[in-house]
């Protein structure tokens, strides 16, 4: 049985797709750096992606031939508009480095097998190194389906995930290398915590489901996301790790639960969340190459949320129409060839 789209994620993908890309262009332009909004909305991609895989799949992968097919349709999912923007980015000049490194640094991400290895220093694309750890995520979401056969194990499993994240976070910023922890953080050990999370969230949601729409719900969406921007006067350890993290942590959890629990009615509503999410994936990757565009045309220079606001109207557009000419298209062709089995 098809289960009902989840319009409220729709809505919260978009806001992280775009917080990330404004965090980016404001830092890029040395404007104001939204510290905790940069790490958490990516957190929540995590604890999204978790929830949005397990509540569809969870009882559709019973065999190998299951696996095969989740796989492939993850893949088809992801690998169109990624390899565009890869090439995009070659031929932009915003990967500068050497031009066997580049090729191969290219292959890999476009694989989408990058995130086994050190995705950021892999990637071919800005904010491409989480695509390479979701991928691996989705490769292991069988041995996560196996396992948590109860929330009892689903606890278990989370608390020893959070403990390895932590102690992991920890020898990242105080390791000898912490120089380069950005390169360090950005491993699939910094956010499984975060993917179980989301998927433990699906396997209690219909539980919750007595709560949607419900007013004070509905009257926390927008508060508890913009909590994200409240600017922190500390470092990104700090935001990570201790008491601080925690309650972040925990904050990002609500925030999924509660945009789940969004179910708009009015048509006009449900448009414009199938809008957020339509423009999620191609916001994250389109950005940079936007804000590159105007660079070279010194388009509102000397405005910088003026400019940061254009940058995204522009990007916004310039997905939507991307994915209804060239990304769905594409998909539903691959789609074609792949000889599925519904799943």
């Amino acid at each position: 049985m098809t289960k009902q789209h989840i319009l409220g994620l729709d809505v919260l993908r978009g806001l992280c797709a775009l917080s990330v890309a404004a965090y980016h262009i404001l830092s890029w332009d040395q404007y104001i750096d939204f510290s905790a909004v940069s790490r958490y909305s990516v957190y929540i991609f995590f604890i999204l992606s978790g929830f949005s895989i397990h509540y569809q799949y969870n009882d559709k992968i019973r065999k190998l031939e299951d696996i095969r097919i989740f796989l492939t349709k993850r893949f088809i999912r992801l690998f169109p508009l990624l390899f565009l923007v890869v090439l995009l980015t070659n031929c932009a000049g915003l990967f500068n480095i050497d031009s066997h490194i580049r090729t191969y640094s290219m292959l890999v991400t476009s694989s989408l097998l990058f995130g086994f290895a050190a995705p950021a220093a892999t990637s071919a694309v800005t904010g491409g190194w989480s695509l390479g750890i979701e991928f691996s995520f989705y490769i292991f979401y069988p041995v996560i389906l196996s396992y948590c056969q109860s929330l009892r194990r689903y606890i278990f499993a989370m608390i020893i995930l959070f403990l390895l994240k932590s102690m992991f976070i920890e020898f990242v910023f105080h390791a000898a290398y912490s120089n380069h922890w950005n390169v360090l953080f950005t491993n699939p050990l910094s956010f499984a915590f975060y993917f179980v999370v989301g998927c433990y969230i699906a396997e209690i949601y219909p539980h919750f489901q007595k709560l949607k729409n419900n007013p004070y719900v509905l009257c926390s969406l927008f508060p508890l996301f913009f909590l994200l921007f409240i600017p922190v006067n500390v470092d990104s350890k700090n935001i990570l790790t201790g008491g601080l993290g925690f309650l972040f942590t925990l904050l990002s959890c609500g925030i999924v639960m509660a945009y789940s629990l969004f179910i708009p009615c009015h048509s006009t509503i449900k448009k414009a969340s199938k809008f957020f999410g339509d423009i999620s994936y191609g916001v994250y990757l389109l950005h940079p190459l936007v804000w590159k565009g105007f660079n070279i045309l010194s388009i509102l220079i000397n405005f910088p949320l003026l400019r940061c606001i254009a940058i995204l109207v522009i990007t916004s557009v310039i997905t939507f129409l991307f994915k209804k000419i060239f990304e769905d298209p594409l998909i539903n062709f691959l789609k074609s060839k792949a000889n599925f089995i519904s799943v």
